[in-house]
């Protein structure tokens, strides 16, 4: 099989929060979602991945495996419910867990701390507080329908392979917190367009990319993210020596 990679290389390079959230029409507060009479147990997670709870953990942190059933279990994350995988849909043997795919926390609510939003915000994979998300398991006397399944690996008359496939591979710095220096040390107390963390001021900036697979006859994407200090730019974006293009801006715009 070909493969054929996908470049959004996302490059994140650098060249007073509100309380409500506003969504659309609608101001936010965060807590809309809790339910003050059910009780929910806290699971920092801080790196990609999928975690498991087996009952022995279940337990010890105080859920009454004896007489709850696993089905009317309930992960959330900023309220909203996350699907989980449970090995039995009744009550909890020792043996049985719940498994669940969780994300660390990224930009998802610093969004909301910049007046456009992800327009002005330099680095949507890094969080400007906390790389910390932070679910929500609880249970309600309804059996939850936001389940994985179990799927048989039935390979019998699969279709053909495909010949290529699309994949984005991604760099992202976030060596420095890039703030706008207003005047002699003077900092905006709101976040302003093009801040959060990238790479350290630089007036050259190199990065390799190495792909293993890359099919022929398609075209790729390059997408880089960048902003500047406080002076008037000229920036190039070159690839394998080959100029892909010129930006002329001012202060710290974000591109």
């Amino acid at each position: 099989m070909r493969n054929f990679l996908l470049l959004p290389i996302v490059l994140f390079i650098s060249t007073i929060a509100q309380a409500q959230m506003v969504n659309g029409r609608d101001t936010l507060y965060g807590n809309e979602w809790i339910n003050y009479s059910q009780t929910y147990f806290k699971i920092p997670i801080a790196e990609d991945g999928i975690y498991r709870l087996n009952s022995a953990v279940l337990q010890a942190a105080g859920i009454p495996l004896s007489n709850l059933a696993a089905n009317r279990l309930r992960l959330y994350l900023r309220g909203r419910e996350i699907p989980i995988y449970t090995t039995t849909e009744s009550t909890f043997g020792a043996s049985d867990y719940v498994e669940f795919y969780g994300q660390k926390n990224r930009s998802e609510m610093d969004v909301h701390t910049y007046e456009k939003g992800y327009e002005q915000l330099l680095n949507p994979e890094y969080s400007n507080f906390n790389d910390t998300a932070v679910y929500y398991l609880t249970w309600q006397n309804a059996p939850s329908t936001t389940r994985y399944k179990t799927q048989a690996n039935d390979l019998t008359n699969a279709p053909a392979a495909e010949p290529w496939f699309w994949h984005t591979e991604k760099k992202v710095f976030n060596e420095k917190s890039i703030k706008t220096d207003l005047s002699q040390g003077v900092y905006a107390p709101e976040f302003q367009h093009g801040e959060g963390f990238g790479s350290v001021f630089t007036k050259d900036f190199t990065t390799t990319l190495t792909p293993q697979y890359v099919a022929s006859g398609q075209k790729s994407e390059l997408s880089v993210r960048w902003s500047g200090n406080n002076s008037n730019h000229t920036t190039d974006v070159i690839l394998n020596a080959a100029p892909l293009s010129s930006y002329t801006y001012s202060y710290n715009t974000l591109q």
